[in-house]
């Protein structure tokens, strides 16, 4: 690693010397009404915090472009006649890349006594304005910028309220307490399976992302009392947006680091008609990690991957917009511990020494969307889109110390989505707008997996079943501002699955009111529901003459009503303080139907196993409650801290009615991530900027069910204590992450290094435990060690 270190430092020293000249960039963007979407003509952009005197208006389609702007950290004022100002504080501007923006105005409420609200949009503002309470809004440059994201927006969100990651093989979000797998991804208002790496069906989360942040715009992470226009989720929602290409320059990006080789391009098709397309493909480098002896989890097999992201958008048809887009993506690795010495093979998360595991996994996304006017108030947006996720495993046990091998577990997973939306959206008036959309999807499925029962000798099927099932999806949502200072949110949302008719109605309901310049009032409600992986709905049931039933086909969805407060304080034009408490109340939970036992949905996700029996039902329930606290300063002059707390219980009962711990109620999470950035001049007449970022969380440690020592040793297989679910937690989890940085800004290129120290203090956080059946003697598997990740970027 030191030789790597060295090997950047120098090539930091041998960089070409390019032209002298003082290095400018291009700022362009479309000005757009927040409703509507149509174009706004004659907007006004001027830069502001600077002697530079610079401004455009915008022409009659509402671009604009502002050339010749001195790179660095600039901010500018939009304004528009019976709109509200917009303010876009810090922009990076670098000599590598255009600056490209999508702005949304908001009209102003004309009353007696009007409140003058200018929207910054450096404060967290939401993309979504139908979205009331816990929602945060997160650019680009955020899932880059935080130490210890591995440019992964889901650890990104790790440092907000209310969020909570303590397990460094995987990215699952665990919010307020909910189990990962009521998580709902959606990319470009698609929903889509889970975009990870190694991301098993039914689950949300994996090792490494497929999303690529460098193609990702300004994105939604919602966490309680969603709008109606979200459905079948109940933890929280990525709302996330891919941005548009270049439509006036053609521009290259190439990055080598944790997370792979990337290489990306993006430019005009057409430039009279703004036209473009975005192309962005990855590669991984693990392999050359592993060579350099990093340790990241997988013992001694190496992970490999590699995906690609794509847009093409023609802005300007005689239908309207028209963009199309996708994402895919393939990994594999092979965890081969009958081939090595696993005495001494670093850390592996992921199998158990007495197994050999072979795993891969495909996901496929791609959608075209059309947003077609219908007049200068109100819009059609249609959307078909389709997409495919694979995901295999063959597992063998190993008999020691002959090494002999032994089928023990089979799966294939195919799951496939055909989906088409159509929604309306009319801006009634400045005071009233309102969105309705209906979804059909039709669900494709070939399910097949079985497992080895050693005390018969056969092959136990847990599912074997192929065909397809529709979805339905409805809603209807409006926002009311009876006054410039308050807004009210509500909608309806229906879905059904005709698999079995399940269905669902769900009121949603919010409240905003702005007192004066500072303090907000927020409060949301919101019913929601999410239907299990098909997985669930198809697994079989043995019985004594050897026949197989299927007793989960009527399998209801799972419910929760949200209910939320939230009180927000501008300390200052870059700083708040806001804090929420919150309730959920989960209920038709499905817990096991077989016995009267402590199982419970609510905490799968909690592994890399399904831990869930063969026969289910909807009469379980669950509850999370708790207070998050944020301080916030969002960067300015170089600077920001971001300091969040959150404290929460969150409990279930299973089918025996006893009520416990999940897996996930970590009782609390203290967050704390600062950065500095400096930035000077060049002899080159560009910018030369030095970073520093750090990330420290502190969090309850895990909860776990204690082993049955005496009952293991005695019956030589793994017991846990009967009733003792989830009552004990490892020690505290303690992290610090460290990351430093150097961009360098000349000529039409922008270079950028990092090194990113995870777990730079080498804390030992217990990741789980194994207990010695013949001993009884129990052991801690640790998770990763501190773990340095270099990365190098250019842009031109």
């Amino acid at each position: 690693m030191k030789r790597f270190i060295l090997m950047l430092g120098f090539f930091v020293l041998t960089l070409p010397v390019t032209i002298a000249q003082v290095s400018t960039q291009n700022i362009r963007g479309h000005i757009i009404d927040n409703i509507s979407h149509m174009p706004l003509p004659g907007a006004t952009i001027m830069l502001i915090d600077t002697t530079l005197q610079k401004g455009v208006v915008s022409d009659i389609d509402g671009y604009f472009v502002l050339d010749n702007v001195p790179i660095g950290r600039i901010s500018i004022k939009i304004t528009y006649v019976g709109y509200n100002d917009v303010v876009l504080n810090n922009i990076l501007l670098i000599s590598g890349k255009e600056t490209n923006l999508e702005i949304a105005m908001e009209e102003k409420i004309i009353t007696t006594s009007t409140v003058v609200i200018t929207a910054n949009r450096d404060d967290g503002s939401v993309n979504n304005d139908m979205t009331t309470v816990s929602t945060r809004s997160f650019s680009v440059e955020e899932s880059q910028r935080y130490a210890g994201a591995r440019n992964d927006v889901a650890r990104m969100a790790s440092g907000f309220a209310g969020v909570n990651i303590t397990d460094d093989s995987r990215n699952d979000i665990i919010i307020r307490g909910n189990s990962p797998m009521g998580l709902l991804w959606r990319l470009d208002g698609v929903d889509i399976f889970n975009p990870n790496h190694f991301g098993a069906t039914g689950s949300t989360g994996g090792p490494v992302s497929m999303l690529n942040n460098n193609v990702l715009s300004n994105s939604d992470f919602l966490m309680a009392a969603f709008p109606a226009e979200y459905g079948n989720a109940v933890s929280g929602v990525f709302d996330l947006r891919m941005r548009s290409g270049n439509s006036e320059k053609h521009e290259f990006m190439g990055q080598i680091g944790f997370n792979g080789f990337e290489t990306g391009a993006e430019g005009p098709i057409s430039r009279k008609n703004h036209s473009s397309y975005l192309v962005n493909m990855r590669y991984s480098t693990l392999g050359v990690f592993k060579t350099l002896g990093v340790d990241f989890g997988t013992g001694t097999a190496i992970p490999e991957y590699m995906d690609g992201t794509w847009k093409i958008a023609f802005p300007s048809t005689k239908i309207g917009s028209i963009e199309w887009f996708g994402l895919a993506g393939k990994s594999h690795i092979e965890f081969m511990n009958s081939e090595v010495d696993t005495t001494n093979v670093g850390s592996d998360f992921y199998t158990d020494s007495d197994y050999n595991l072979i795993n891969g996994s495909t996901m496929a996304i791609s959608g075209i969307v059309n947003v077609l006017p219908i007049n200068r108030k109100s819009y059609l947006k249609n959307t078909a889109s389709a997409s495919w996720h694979q995901f295999t495993t063959d597992v063998d046990s190993i008999k020691w110390p002959e090494v002999i091998l032994t089928p023990y577990y089979r799966n294939d997973f195919r799951e496939s989505r055909l989906m088409a939306k159509s929604e309306y959206i009319n801006k009634l008036s400045s005071r009233f707008n309102i969105r309705i959309g209906t979804e059909i999807s039709n669900l494709g499925y070939n399910l097949k997996d079985s497992v080895w029962k050693s005390d018969s000798s056969y092959f136990l099927t847990l599912r074997d079943q192929e065909g397809s099932t529709c979805f339905l999806q409805t809603y209807g949502q409006g926002q009311w501002k009876p006054t410039g200072n308050i807004t009210v949110n509500g909608g309806v949302y229906f879905q059904q699955l005709v698999l079995n008719n399940a269905n669902r109605i769900e009121p949603r309901l919010g409240l905003r009111w702005q007192i004066g310049e500072k303090t907000t009032f927020t409060a949301g409600y919101g019913r929601h529901s999410n239907m299990m992986n098909l997985l669930y709905y198809f697994t079989k049931s043995r019985l004594p003459d050897g026949s197989y039933v299927e007793p989960n086909l009527n399998l209801g969805f799972m419910k929760a009503d949200h209910y939320v407060l939230g009180w927000e304080y501008r300390t200052g034009v870059h700083s708040k303080l806001k804090t929420e408490i919150y309730y959920e109340d989960m209920f038709d939970v499905p817990v096991d139907a077989a016995t009267n036992n402590s199982f419970s949905m609510l905490n799968e996700g909690a592994s890399f196993e399904n831990s869930a029996p063969d026969s289910l039902k909807n009469a379980g329930n669950g509850k999370n409650y708790g207070i998050e606290l944020t301080i916030e300063r969002y960067l300015n002059k170089g600077w920001y801290y971001l300091a969040t707390a959150s404290l929460y219980e969150s409990k279930y009962a299973g089918s025996d009615g006893v009520e416990h711990s999940t897996a996930f109620d970590g009782n609390y999470v203290l967050n704390l991530l600062a950065g500095k950035e400096i930035s000077w001049k060049n002899k080159k007449g560009g910018q030369n900027s030095f970073i520093f970022d750090v990330k420290v969380t502190y969090a309850g440690g895990q909860r776990y069910t204690p082993y049955d020592v005496a009952a293991t040793v005695a019956l030589r297989e793994e017991k846990y204590m009967a009733g003792k679910d989830f009552t004990e937690q490892y020690k505290n989890y303690f992290r610090t992450d460290i990351k430093i940085g150097y961009r360098r800004s000349v000529g039409k290129m922008t270079m950028e290094w990092n090194l990113d120290a995870q777990n730079a203090l080498n804390i030992k956080n217990i990741y789980s435990q194994k207990i010695n059946v013949e001993t009884g003697e129990i052991s801690y598997l640790y998770q990763l060690g501190r773990l340095i990740i270099p990365q190098f970027r250019i842009e031109f």
